[in-house]
């Protein structure tokens, strides 16, 4: 398996939320930085999205955004239009505020705008686990950007788009279920295009794949994580000697490569402790670790509780989302819209 395809099967969502959106001119959103990324596609009309560093873009119908929210960002639907925070605009639609970890069993519709030209939007986020989603996030670009007649090369994003606004637009049972696997199917979509069409605005692994002799150091730590890599046997595998690998690994991807190794072997084991599958013994030795107990320690430095504790809240969370809507509407810091 290439390091891409690899690094693609453990991106894991948790949770989604989708929001379809009907705007009229002048309107004008502020999104905070939040915990998850979300996606934003202009069905009709046309807006600009500007974020923190002042950069400004402006979006056509087709268009499709891909937001780390990393920062704080505005989409519009021209400079001048009044702002209004995302909050206000869900609670003046007596909407819930998504929240991690949860998938509202039916899409949510907002209206918002002065009255002009329409536009007619499609949002939707992506939860990940809370404790890691920093390892996927922190590598993603603020803004992804794919044009409708860029992502023509990738005809599997656009039908799926079709797919879940047809879904959105549609509801009918299961509907909680389809969204989440389409969802995710679309951000690993819309992040492959990416890093295909604009390898040059990547980070981390992302970069580091760019570089064929680090990508092989990647992809054996990938495959075969519970090898009890060194650095010398990393750097034999890049084909490198171990102080050059070291600083060019760090150089690429931003972080040390064992230090890079302890966070991919925590978030194969969070995959597998929320799935409630095997014992934490097996787990142990599949992620790398000759004892239950260094496991837990390097677990527990990592994601703040220990393996035990993080399975069980996880068991509990997923009783939870089966029983109780969601109607909390907790702060925008601990909780993006979408």
């Amino acid at each position: 398996m290439d390091l891409l395809s690899s690094i693609m099967t453990s991106v894991r969502i948790e949770s989604t939320g989708i929001v379809l959106m009907n705007l009229s001119s002048p309107w004008g959103l502020l999104v905070e930085r939040n915990p998850a990324a979300s996606l934003f596609s202009l069905v009709e009309g046309q807006c600009e999205i500007r974020l923190a560093t002042g950069e400004t873009l402006l979006l056509h119908a087709g268009d499709v955004v891909l937001l780390s929210h990393s920062e704080d960002g505005e989409v519009a639907s021209d400079g001048e239009a009044p702002r209004a925070s995302l909050r206000d605009v869900f609670e003046a639609n007596e909407l819930p505020l998504w929240k991690p970890g949860s998938s509202p069993a039916a899409p949510l519709r907002l209206t918002h705008g002065g009255g002009g030209d329409p536009a007619v939007a499609f949002s939707l986020i992506f939860g990940f686990r809370e404790q890691l989603s920093e390892t996927l996030l922190s590598v993603m670009p603020s803004l992804i950007v794919l044009r409708k007649d860029e992502y023509g090369a990738f005809p599997w994003i656009e039908m799926t788009l079709d797919f879940l606004r047809h879904e959105a637009e549609n509801p009918d049972e299961g509907y909680a279920a389809v969204a989440s696997r389409l969802a995710e199917l679309l951000f690993v979509y819309i992040l492959r295009a990416h890093l295909l069409l604009h390898p040059e605005q990547t980070s981390g692994w992302m970069r580091g794949a760019s570089d064929k002799r680090i990508a092989r150091a990647l992809g054996a730590m990938h495959e075969r994580m519970n090898e009890p890599w060194k650095l010398a046997t990393l750097a034999s595998v890049a084909g490198m000697s171990r102080s050059t690998f070291a600083a060019r690994f760090a150089e690429l991807v931003g972080r040390p490569p064992l230090e890079y190794l302890l966070h991919r072997r925590m978030e194969a084991a969070a995959d597998r402790l929320a799935s409630g599958e095997g014992s934490l013994e097996q787990l142990a030795r599949d992620v790398g670790y000759s004892s239950q107990h260094s496991f837990t320690v390097a677990f527990t430095r990592i994601v703040g509780m220990p393996p035990a504790q993080y399975r069980r809240s996880k068991a509990t969370q997923a009783s939870d989302d089966q029983t109780v809507p969601v109607t909390q509407t907790p702060r925008l810091s601990q909780a993006g819209a979408a």
